[in-house]
């Protein structure tokens, strides 16, 4: 019964976005103890020892002088790269966070403005509100950023947006 239940949430994993899988993974872990959650970090630790991409990935996204030079690039590129390094910043960067903010607000406001965007503006926005570093003010702007987006996609879909 068990390998059947974990099959079935496995073929629900398979089917979402990768934010998605994220988010419920880490509703998972809320419910692990300390015990099954340093078990569980060993594994992942070892798992990463080989990946060389998400060192580079994660020291780019810790680096405030990098995530300014974003924003000069084009309105994908900054999309692209905050769905690549967001969720990798580390709590107690305030230099980072600050930047992240201007850059997640200014591609927010470009999605809402012009259609474009949408699901990946849900996504960055699912990771912000559910990252370690977010503070409650920070999750309260995010929130209001969430309200305008569920606003615009209202007077574009039919049936309303479905917004997580």
């Amino acid at each position: 019964m068990f390998r059947d239940q974990v099959g079935i949430l496995a073929g629900w994993f398979k089917g979402w976005n990768e934010c998605e899988q994220t988010g419920a993974l880490l509703s998972l872990l809320k419910w692990v103890t300390c015990t099954q959650a340093g078990f569980l970090q060993l594994c992942l630790e070892h798992s990463l020892v080989d990946c060389s991409d998400i060192h580079l990935l994660e020291s780019e996204a810790n680096s405030a002088a990098i995530v300014s030079q974003w924003q000069q690039e084009s309105k994908e590129k900054v999309v692209s790269v905050l769905l690549t390094h967001l969720h990798l910043r580390q709590p107690g960067n305030t230099e980072a966070k600050s930047e992240y903010m201007r850059l997640l607000q200014k591609a927010l406001a470009y999605s809402i403005e012009s259609n474009a965007f949408v699901e990946e503006s849900r996504q960055l926005l699912s990771y912000a509100l559910i990252h370690p570093a977010t503070t409650l003010e920070d999750r309260n702007a995010l929130a209001l950023w969430l309200s305008h987006l569920g606003e615009r996609l209202a007077t574009l879909l039919p049936f309303g947006p479905r917004l997580r």
